[in-house]
């Protein structure tokens, strides 16, 4: 994908730049870790994107020992994930076993990057963020981009989507680990990223114009320079024209990535689809959002969140399983429909439960590096101890 930052004015400006897609499209995003042969951090990244001299398809990232390998634009999740698999071979190759290439949302040793990469804009967000910047660095997710057609439309897809972020952060939780413990979070990478500002939910808008109000307002107050500061688990791109889903953990295997993928994409079409039929979308208060972040974060799929819907608590397995028999009819091909049912496999096979059961953190690293590099197959089967319900 690629995109430069458009001139943010008034609302109208704004609103045509988000009224670009002709169909639902997908583009992802993913931020692997790089670690030496003694699992540690590798700082290797400048290095290796000068070895890769690509067009675009890999970035550089806060951090030295991580690379974004980035899709093009597609219409489903699966050309995208295509995309990413011949990514990871190439920068396999590039690497030539002198470091590895891992699908971690943390490194479960490390607990503060020694060194951002080096570039002014890296540079300039150490000086600002100091301590915070070294902390957050070492948080690795996958984002997932989506064209929805029409900018109204997109909007009020954008605003009813931040309230299902907490479902897709607890299907896709997969970093229990931090600094040589177990943090007794499922996923520990929220925390990380919350060393920074602007994370977590973002507002809803009413209009366009609120949306250009509130770039123009950090602008003017120095609050932060554009939306690329706004760094909310779900928000709105302006360079791309699409909603940013960046709640999503990195997945070591593809398959795990391609079935979180196609789970938000289907979501986004059932989305799309009420409001073309007249249904109100709902847009879910901030702070109730953010009490199911919290809830997702420390429990994954083995918790409880409220039904922002109903307000009251409900198991998350029976909310996510809910969630996916209500889109699993937006689904178009037959490997979105297997991609669901892979999601829905994971209720019974939490990521978490899985990497506490690797035998030490050595062993995690080692396969999770086994499953980034060969593609890995996804977990097919429930983990030996978990009753059915």
């Amino acid at each position: 994908m690629s995109g430069v930052c458009v001139g943010l004015g008034h609302g109208d400006a704004l609103r045509s730049s988000f009224d670009r897609a002709e169909t639902c499209t997908i583009g992802v995003e993913e931020e692997l870790l790089l670690v030496d042969r003694c699992h540690s951090l590798s700082p290797v990244a400048d290095q290796l994107l000068t070895a890769l001299a690509d067009d675009g398809r890999f970035h550089p990232e806060l951090s030295p020992s991580q690379i974004e390998i980035v899709s093009g634009i597609h219409s489903d999740a699966a050309g995208a994930v295509s995309d990413l698999v011949q990514g990871r071979r190439l920068v396999v190759d590039a690497l030539n076993g002198e470091a590895r290439l891992v699908g971690l949302a943390a490194h479960p040793v490390c607990d503060l990057l020694p060194a951002v990469s080096p570039g002014s804009r890296y540079a300039a967000i150490e000086q600002r963020y100091r301590w915070a910047a070294r902390r957050a660095g070492l948080a690795a997710g996958m984002h997932i981009h989506l064209g929805v057609p029409g900018a109204d439309r997109l909007l009020a897809v954008y605003n009813a989507l931040r309230g299902l972020m907490p479902p897709i952060a607890a299907l896709a939780a997969s970093a229990p680990f931090f600094a040589g413990r177990d943090s007794g979070l499922a996923s520990v990478r929220p925390k990380l990223c919350d060393a920074l500002p602007r994370q977590g939910v973002g507002p809803a808008f009413a209009s366009w114009d609120d949306v250009a109000g509130l770039l123009a307002w950090g602008a003017r107050s120095g609050a932060f320079l554009d939306h690329t500061e706004l760094w909310w688990e779900c928000r709105l791109h302006p360079g791309f024209g699409t909603i940013e889903v960046r709640v999503p953990d990195a997945q070591s295997s593809t398959d795990e990535v391609e079935a979180l993928a196609t789970v938000v994409h289907c979501m986004v079409r059932w989305l799309a689809a009420r409001h073309d039929a007249g249904q109100p979308l709902p847009a879910h208060a901030s702070l109730a959002i953010s009490e199911n972040r919290w809830r997702a974060a420390t429990d994954g799929v083995e918790g409880e969140l409220i039904d922002l819907d109903r307000m009251r608590t409900a198991r998350t397995r029976d909310l996510i399983d809910q969630l996916l028999d209500q889109i699993a009819e937006h689904a178009q091909t037959g490997a979105e429909t297997r991609a669901l049912e892979r999601a829905r496999r994971r209720l019974d096979s939490p990521h978490p439960r899985r990497q506490r059961a690797t035998g030490g953190l050595e062993a995690l690293i080692a396969e999770s590096a086994d499953l980034t590099e060969n593609g890995g197959r996804a977990y097919d089967q429930p983990a030996a101890g978990r009753e059915s319900s």
